[in-house]
Formats: structure tokens, sequence, C-alpha cells
């Protein structure tokens, strides 16, 4: 349980932190693009306004908010790795049990969290079935 909680507590944010930079990345390119090829057309002067510039201007929001997001959850993960490693080396008893207990806690929570967020971010479901993998992620963490 405690391996699959690092797997999805670190390899998912990290994939999604990849995606929303991309995204950004993508979009700064597609802004600069619109404003060359813009200022060509114009001939030098004048305001770049328009829907793409708005849809990028989103994709940019968007992609910032997702690592925004994902950082937090990757600072979530820290005291379930340490207990992990403390597991691994078998000094896990030098760890108060309040410590073991929350780092559990976070980690189960944490992949709970972050699948919901690969669910919804590669929309490999219907967004029905989506939902109801977020109520029975909600419950499971109410119920732990």
């Amino acid at each position: 349980m405690l391996t699959i909680g690092l797997i999805f507590g670190i390899l998912v944010p990290v994939l999604v932190i990849v995606y929303a930079t991309a995204r950004i990345l993508s979009a700064i390119v597609r802004i600069h693009y619109e404003i060359s090829t813009q200022v060509h057309s114009i001939g030098g002067s004048g305001s770049v306004v328009g829907a793409n510039s708005s849809l990028t201007l989103q994709s940019i929001r968007s992609g910032k908010n997702l690592l925004l997001m994902c950082g937090g959850l990757l600072l979530l993960t820290i005291p379930g790795t340490i207990y992990a490693i403390a597991v691994t080396l078998g000094t896990e008893n030098q760890l108060p049990s309040w410590f073991k207990f929350g780092a559990v806690w976070i980690l189960m929570c944490n992949s709970s969290v972050n699948s919901l967020l690969y669910l919804a971010l590669f929309r490999s479901v219907r967004k029905k079935t989506s939902e109801m993998f977020a109520a029975y992620y909600y419950k499971l963490c109410c119920f732990l």
C-alpha cells in the first residue's frame, strides 16, 4: 500500500507538472507566433486582440494552476517519502507514532487526489464515470 501511495503520490504530480509546463511553453510560443504574424500583417503597429489570444492566455492560466496544485501535492508527499525511507532502512521505530500515522494518512489521501487528477486530466473516462470515482474516493477518504 505504501509503495502504491508513493508511486501515485510522486509519479502522477511529476507527470502533471511536465504536462502543465509543456502546455504553458506551447501557449507562449503560440502568443509569440500570433504577435509576430499580426505585427507583420499590420505593418509594425497595432494591438493583438482576438479569440486565439484569449484562448492562449486561458491555456497559460490553467497550466499555471496545474503547476501550483501539483507542486502542493508533491510537498504533501514529503512525510510519506521520509517514512518509506525509514521503513526501507529499518529505522521506522525511531520516528514518533504521530509522524508515522500522519505520513501514511497524507500519503493515502494524496494518492486518492492524484488518482482523481489523473482521471480528470487525461479524460480517459466519461464525465459520469469520473464523478462516480470522485464520490467513491471522497467516501473512502472520509471512511479512513
